[in-house]
């Protein structure tokens, strides 16, 4: 019974020596002290920020002419916000000192040199600055991070996500985009739409001006009133005189007792003001891209006097498209649904509706009295 009682004590001794131990390794091998700069190194010091996974992947974003480039893809535009913010946060890293310095925590929490979540390299003029291994995260805001070199394992405020290594979550994805602010007119085919002044389209033919303008969804309500509910016309001077925006869009040519559909000039206005690019194709035209026969041309005159233009196809071996626009010398693939999309949003012939006529609705104030029609019979007949 006494030597059960002995072994028992020993394995009580033996777990407590361990879970000092680990609570030791895991507090700092110093104790807890006021927060301490990781790095000593400033923004300019860096031009040049490489992220790997430890499968392999890495991205390489360059510091170029004061722009950010992702040098492994042809040097497109970088997401600058992103890459700011990122290098900021590196920079500003603090910790309270080591919680671990074994090879075996290394190993555990995932920053040794074989063995990491992220390996992050910031360098200047291809001379390495500072190497991080970033590990298993702790809590929300704790990470567990190792500078090359070093046994210290630290906790800061590196989350692995904020470490992507795959190029569209780094590539600038609006570059492509025109705001509607911004457009003075849009050409497609053998149509122009072009924005002009309902001001002045009111000096024009007042039975064609309802159909040559359409700029908003006021402008489009006042038209349709220009025949009133009991089929009384109104003068286009009275109605167009409300509006206080003096903006619109002209079609040219726009298709006889036809008007602008406003809702789909703003649909095709829409796709260019939130085109959103992910997938970079190169820089060289491929014989897969199907643009030697494009299924959409749409040139875009923009307010300051230049011109931007957007070529689409579906590739001959897939369901998805390939975009090339003037704003950028690669060609990006879109998925097949956002293809889809921005062409139907470019069919000219959606751009017009046929005019409807109201049909004048019966007065129904003063009703016809009903009339009594009185049945004489033969007197024989009567019953």
């Amino acid at each position: 019974m006494k030597k059960l009682i002995y072994i028992l004590s020993g394995l009580l001794a033996l777990q407590l020596v361990l879970a000092f131990t680990l609570n030791l390794e895991h507090h700092g091998i110093q104790g807890q002290s006021k927060p301490k700069a990781l790095l000593a190194l400033k923004d300019g010091d860096i031009d040049h920020i490489s992220i790997s996974s430890n499968d392999g992947k890495t991205i390489d974003l360059t510091r170029t002419e004061g722009k950010w480039r992702l040098s492994d893809q042809d040097e497109f535009l970088a997401n600058q916000q992103q890459v700011a913010a990122l290098l900021q946060q590196i920079l500003t890293l603090k910790h309270a000192g080591a919680v671990a310095d074994s090879d075996n925590a290394t190993r555990r929490f995932k920053v040794a040199n074989k063995t990491f979540e992220r390996k992050v390299v910031l360098s200047q003029q291809n001379v390495d600055m500072a190497t991080l291994y970033v590990g298993t995260s702790a809590s929300m805001r704790e990470t567990h991070i190792r500078l090359d070199g070093e046994a210290q394992v630290y906790l800061a405020d590196l989350p692995v996500y904020r470490l992507p290594v795959t190029s569209k979550d780094w590539m600038q994805q609006d570059l492509l985009q025109v705001k509607t602010a911004n457009i003075q007119a849009l050409k497609i085919g053998d149509i122009t739409l072009r924005r002009s002044d309902v001001s002045k389209s009111a000096t024009a033919d007042k039975d064609q001006a309802p159909a040559a303008i359409a700029d908003n969804a006021k402008v489009q309500k006042m038209v349709d009133k220009l025949i009133d509910d009991n089929g009384n016309k109104q003068a286009l001077t009275q109605v167009s005189g409300k509006s206080s925006d003096n903006s619109g869009w002209q079609l040219t040519p726009l298709p006889v007792n036809s008007r602008i559909n406003f809702g789909k000039v703003n649909q095709a206005l829409q796709q260019l003001a939130s085109l959103r690019i992910s997938d970079l194709l190169g820089v060289e035209q491929k014989p897969n891209f199907g643009l030697d026969k494009p299924l959409l041309q749409v040139s875009v005159q923009r307010n300051k006097g230049d011109e931007v233009t957007y070529r689409l196809a579906q590739m001959t071996d897939s369901k998805d498209y390939v975009l090339k626009s003037s704003l950028s010398q690669e060609y990006f693939r879109l998925p097949q649904a956002q293809g889809d999309a921005f062409v139907a949003a470019f069919k000219p012939a959606a751009f017009s509706e046929p005019l409807v006529t109201a049909t004048p609705k019966a007065d129904t104030s003063n009703p016809p009295k009903p009339v009594q029609v009185a049945v004489i019979g033969k007197a024989g007949n009567a019953k």
